[in-house]
């Protein structure tokens, strides 16, 4: 049988609706164009092949590459949403359906979407009666959700990715909101087929004196005028990707008693191997740090965290790590003060505010730097690092 492979002039949505089916037919493009597909388990007609041929050969005389989306599972942990505000679970959720509609015709299937929240499995239909109710856009999609007790933030990503059956593994959290464009920016890299991991840009959301200083001074990228810091993040754990079968053949995040620890974990095995996390403008808006009591908690853990990074990944002698307190000290009060500074106007920091950031931003790093100094001398054990109940926002 001859195939038509049709007119490269012919506007794509035409060549689709040549078709009698054309809810079955379609493509995707690096550049993001999406056109409804084949499902993985529906039969390809010749003339849904014919179509899909046509429209190859339209984008290909435009010097666009055609790629198949692979199947994808995305894990949403749940823990985060301890400490932002209880309805933000809502924007949340339909974020991740506006994403995933438009995609949902070329992917091979539907998504696989896992919650992963901390409690018992018996809990399980109480979850997902929630998040049908919550973001009744994902109602209707390929939802699951597991329990894990007493569960921390990347042993509920773990046993999430655990269930995952998609090509891709995508990790987000219950307190960001996704970007337009998301899911397909963050799978793009993925038509190399060297890479295993993808970081998308995350930044902080804004919205008062003490939320602009942190999204100034904290690990994350600014939404804009920050190329510089977003290319340098390695991975962010709230919204990244990763080949299913690399993540279990390296254990999936390793476990370690800090906070926020085995991203860094994950991120020195990965170059360990030999390759880096490819950095995809697929944005994510992470909800502001709230609470005095939890800042002043989360500035101690990040002193210690960073001691055990770095008894892990550089050395474990007492007195490089105490070194190494003390270097980072300096580096983040300059760096706070820099970006204070130099990019105020871009959160709507105003003028008369800067003193106050700047001691809130060397406050934030000093306690950082007494704890880092007390665990590299031994002051502070291996304890498990958990929230406490004081410091969650309820």
């Amino acid at each position: 049988m001859k195939t038509t492979t049709g007119s490269s002039r012919e506007p794509p949505a035409a060549l689709a609706r040549r078709t009698s089916h054309p809810e079955r037919c379609g493509v995707a493009t690096a550049s993001g164009f999406v056109m409804p597909a084949v499902a993985g388990d529906g039969p390809a007609t010749l003339e849904c092949t014919e179509a899909v041929l046509a429209i190859a050969a339209h984008f290909n005389a435009a010097g666009v590459t055609l790629v198949a989306l692979p199947s994808v599972s995305i894990v949403v942990e749940m823990e985060n949403i301890k400490t932002v505000e209880p309805d933000l679970l809502g924007v949340v959720l339909e974020s991740l359906a506006a994403q995933l509609k438009p995609h949902l015709g070329a992917l091979p299937r539907p998504p696989q979407i896992i919650f992963s929240y901390p409690g018992q499995p018996d809990e399980r239909e109480e979850v997902l009666h929630r998040i049908r109710r919550d973001g009744p856009g994902l109602a209707a999609m390929d939802l699951d959700a597991v329990g894990t007790p007493d569960g921390r933030y990347y042993e509920m990503k773990n046993a999430g990715a655990a269930r995952a059956d998609g090509g891709i593994l995508i990790f987000v959290d219950s307190d960001v909101e996704l970007a337009d464009g998301w899911l397909g920016k963050l799978l793009e890299p993925f038509n190399d087929a060297t890479t295993m991991a993808v970081s998308g840009h995350t930044f902080l959301r804004h919205d008062n004196f003490a939320s602009r200083t942190l999204a100034l001074i904290w690990i994350f990228a600014l939404e804009r005028g920050d190329d510089r810091e977003a290319a340098r993040r390695s991975i962010n754990a709230n919204n990244a990707a990763f080949r299913l079968d690399w993540f279990r053949s390296v254990g999936g995040f390793p476990y370690d008693p800090g906070f926020k620890v085995s991203c860094a974990l994950l991120y020195y095995r990965l170059r360990q191997q030999g390759l880096d996390c490819v950095r995809a403008d697929a944005r994510a808006r992470h909800e502001p740090l709230r609470g005095w009591r939890f800042l002043l908690w989360r500035a101690a853990v990040t002193g210690r965290d960073a001691d055990r990074k770095y008894r892990l990944m550089k050395s474990p002698s007492r007195a490089r790590r105490l070194r190494h307190a003390g270097s980072r000290w300096g580096t983040m009060l300059w760096r706070s003060t820099r970006r204070i500074l130099g990019k105020r106007k871009i959160v709507g920091l105003p003028l008369w505010q800067v003193p106050a950031a700047l001691l809130m931003g060397w406050g934030f790093y000093s306690i950082a730097f007494v704890n880092q100094a007390a665990s590299a001398i031994g002051l502070f054990g291996n304890a498990v690092e958990h929230v406490p109940d004081y410091a969650e926002v309820h």
